[in-house]
């Protein structure tokens, strides 16, 4: 029978990959940090309780984002590589458009749009991003409007 911290962390793998897919904007370095942190939320799972495995992992993922960012001397920001581009999905004309407006954000903003739109409550990803429930939401409003000013006060949906 699969320990409960396995199950709850195979169903957050996709999660995992797309907020570290938002963080890098490399494929190949947000699978580096996925596998890296499944590997370590596997070496805690009897510490942990598998209510608390989703918000590890990512907050896992954003930390080891985090250090790749500081390890990486004359870091200024990823290209997007060529596998990123491939895997947008044909004609999706407004998800490419979002996307590049997102990555004109700061990577701060992009975390949190990106744990908004996967769902997450403010309270997780204050969790997450070990920061304050209202910080957050904060965070949350004044990245929204400044994504509303980089599509130049168009509606999109």
């Amino acid at each position: 029978m699969p320990h409960p911290v396995d199950e709850v962390l195979i169903s957050s793998l996709s999660s995992m990959s797309l907020y570290a897919r938002s963080l890098a904007k490399d494929v190949h370095l947000a699978e580096s940090l996925v596998q890296t942190a499944c590997e370590r939320v596997l070496q805690q799972r009897e510490q942990l309780r598998h209510e608390d495995v989703k918000s590890y992992a990512l907050r896992i993922v954003h930390n080891l984002f985090v250090d790749h960012i500081r390890s990486s001397r004359g870091y200024d920001e990823f290209e997007e590589s060529e596998d990123v581009r491939a895997t947008s999905p044909d004609g999706m004309v407004f998800t490419d458009q979002l996307l590049k407006k997102m990555d004109k954000l700061s990577q701060s903003c992009r975390q949190v749009l990106m744990l908004t739109g996967l769902g997450y409550k403010q309270r997780e990803i204050a969790e997450i991003a070990r920061a304050a429930a209202g910080t957050i939401a904060a965070a949350i409003k004044r990245c929204r409007d400044r994504l509303r000013s980089l599509w130049g006060g168009q509606d999109h949906g």
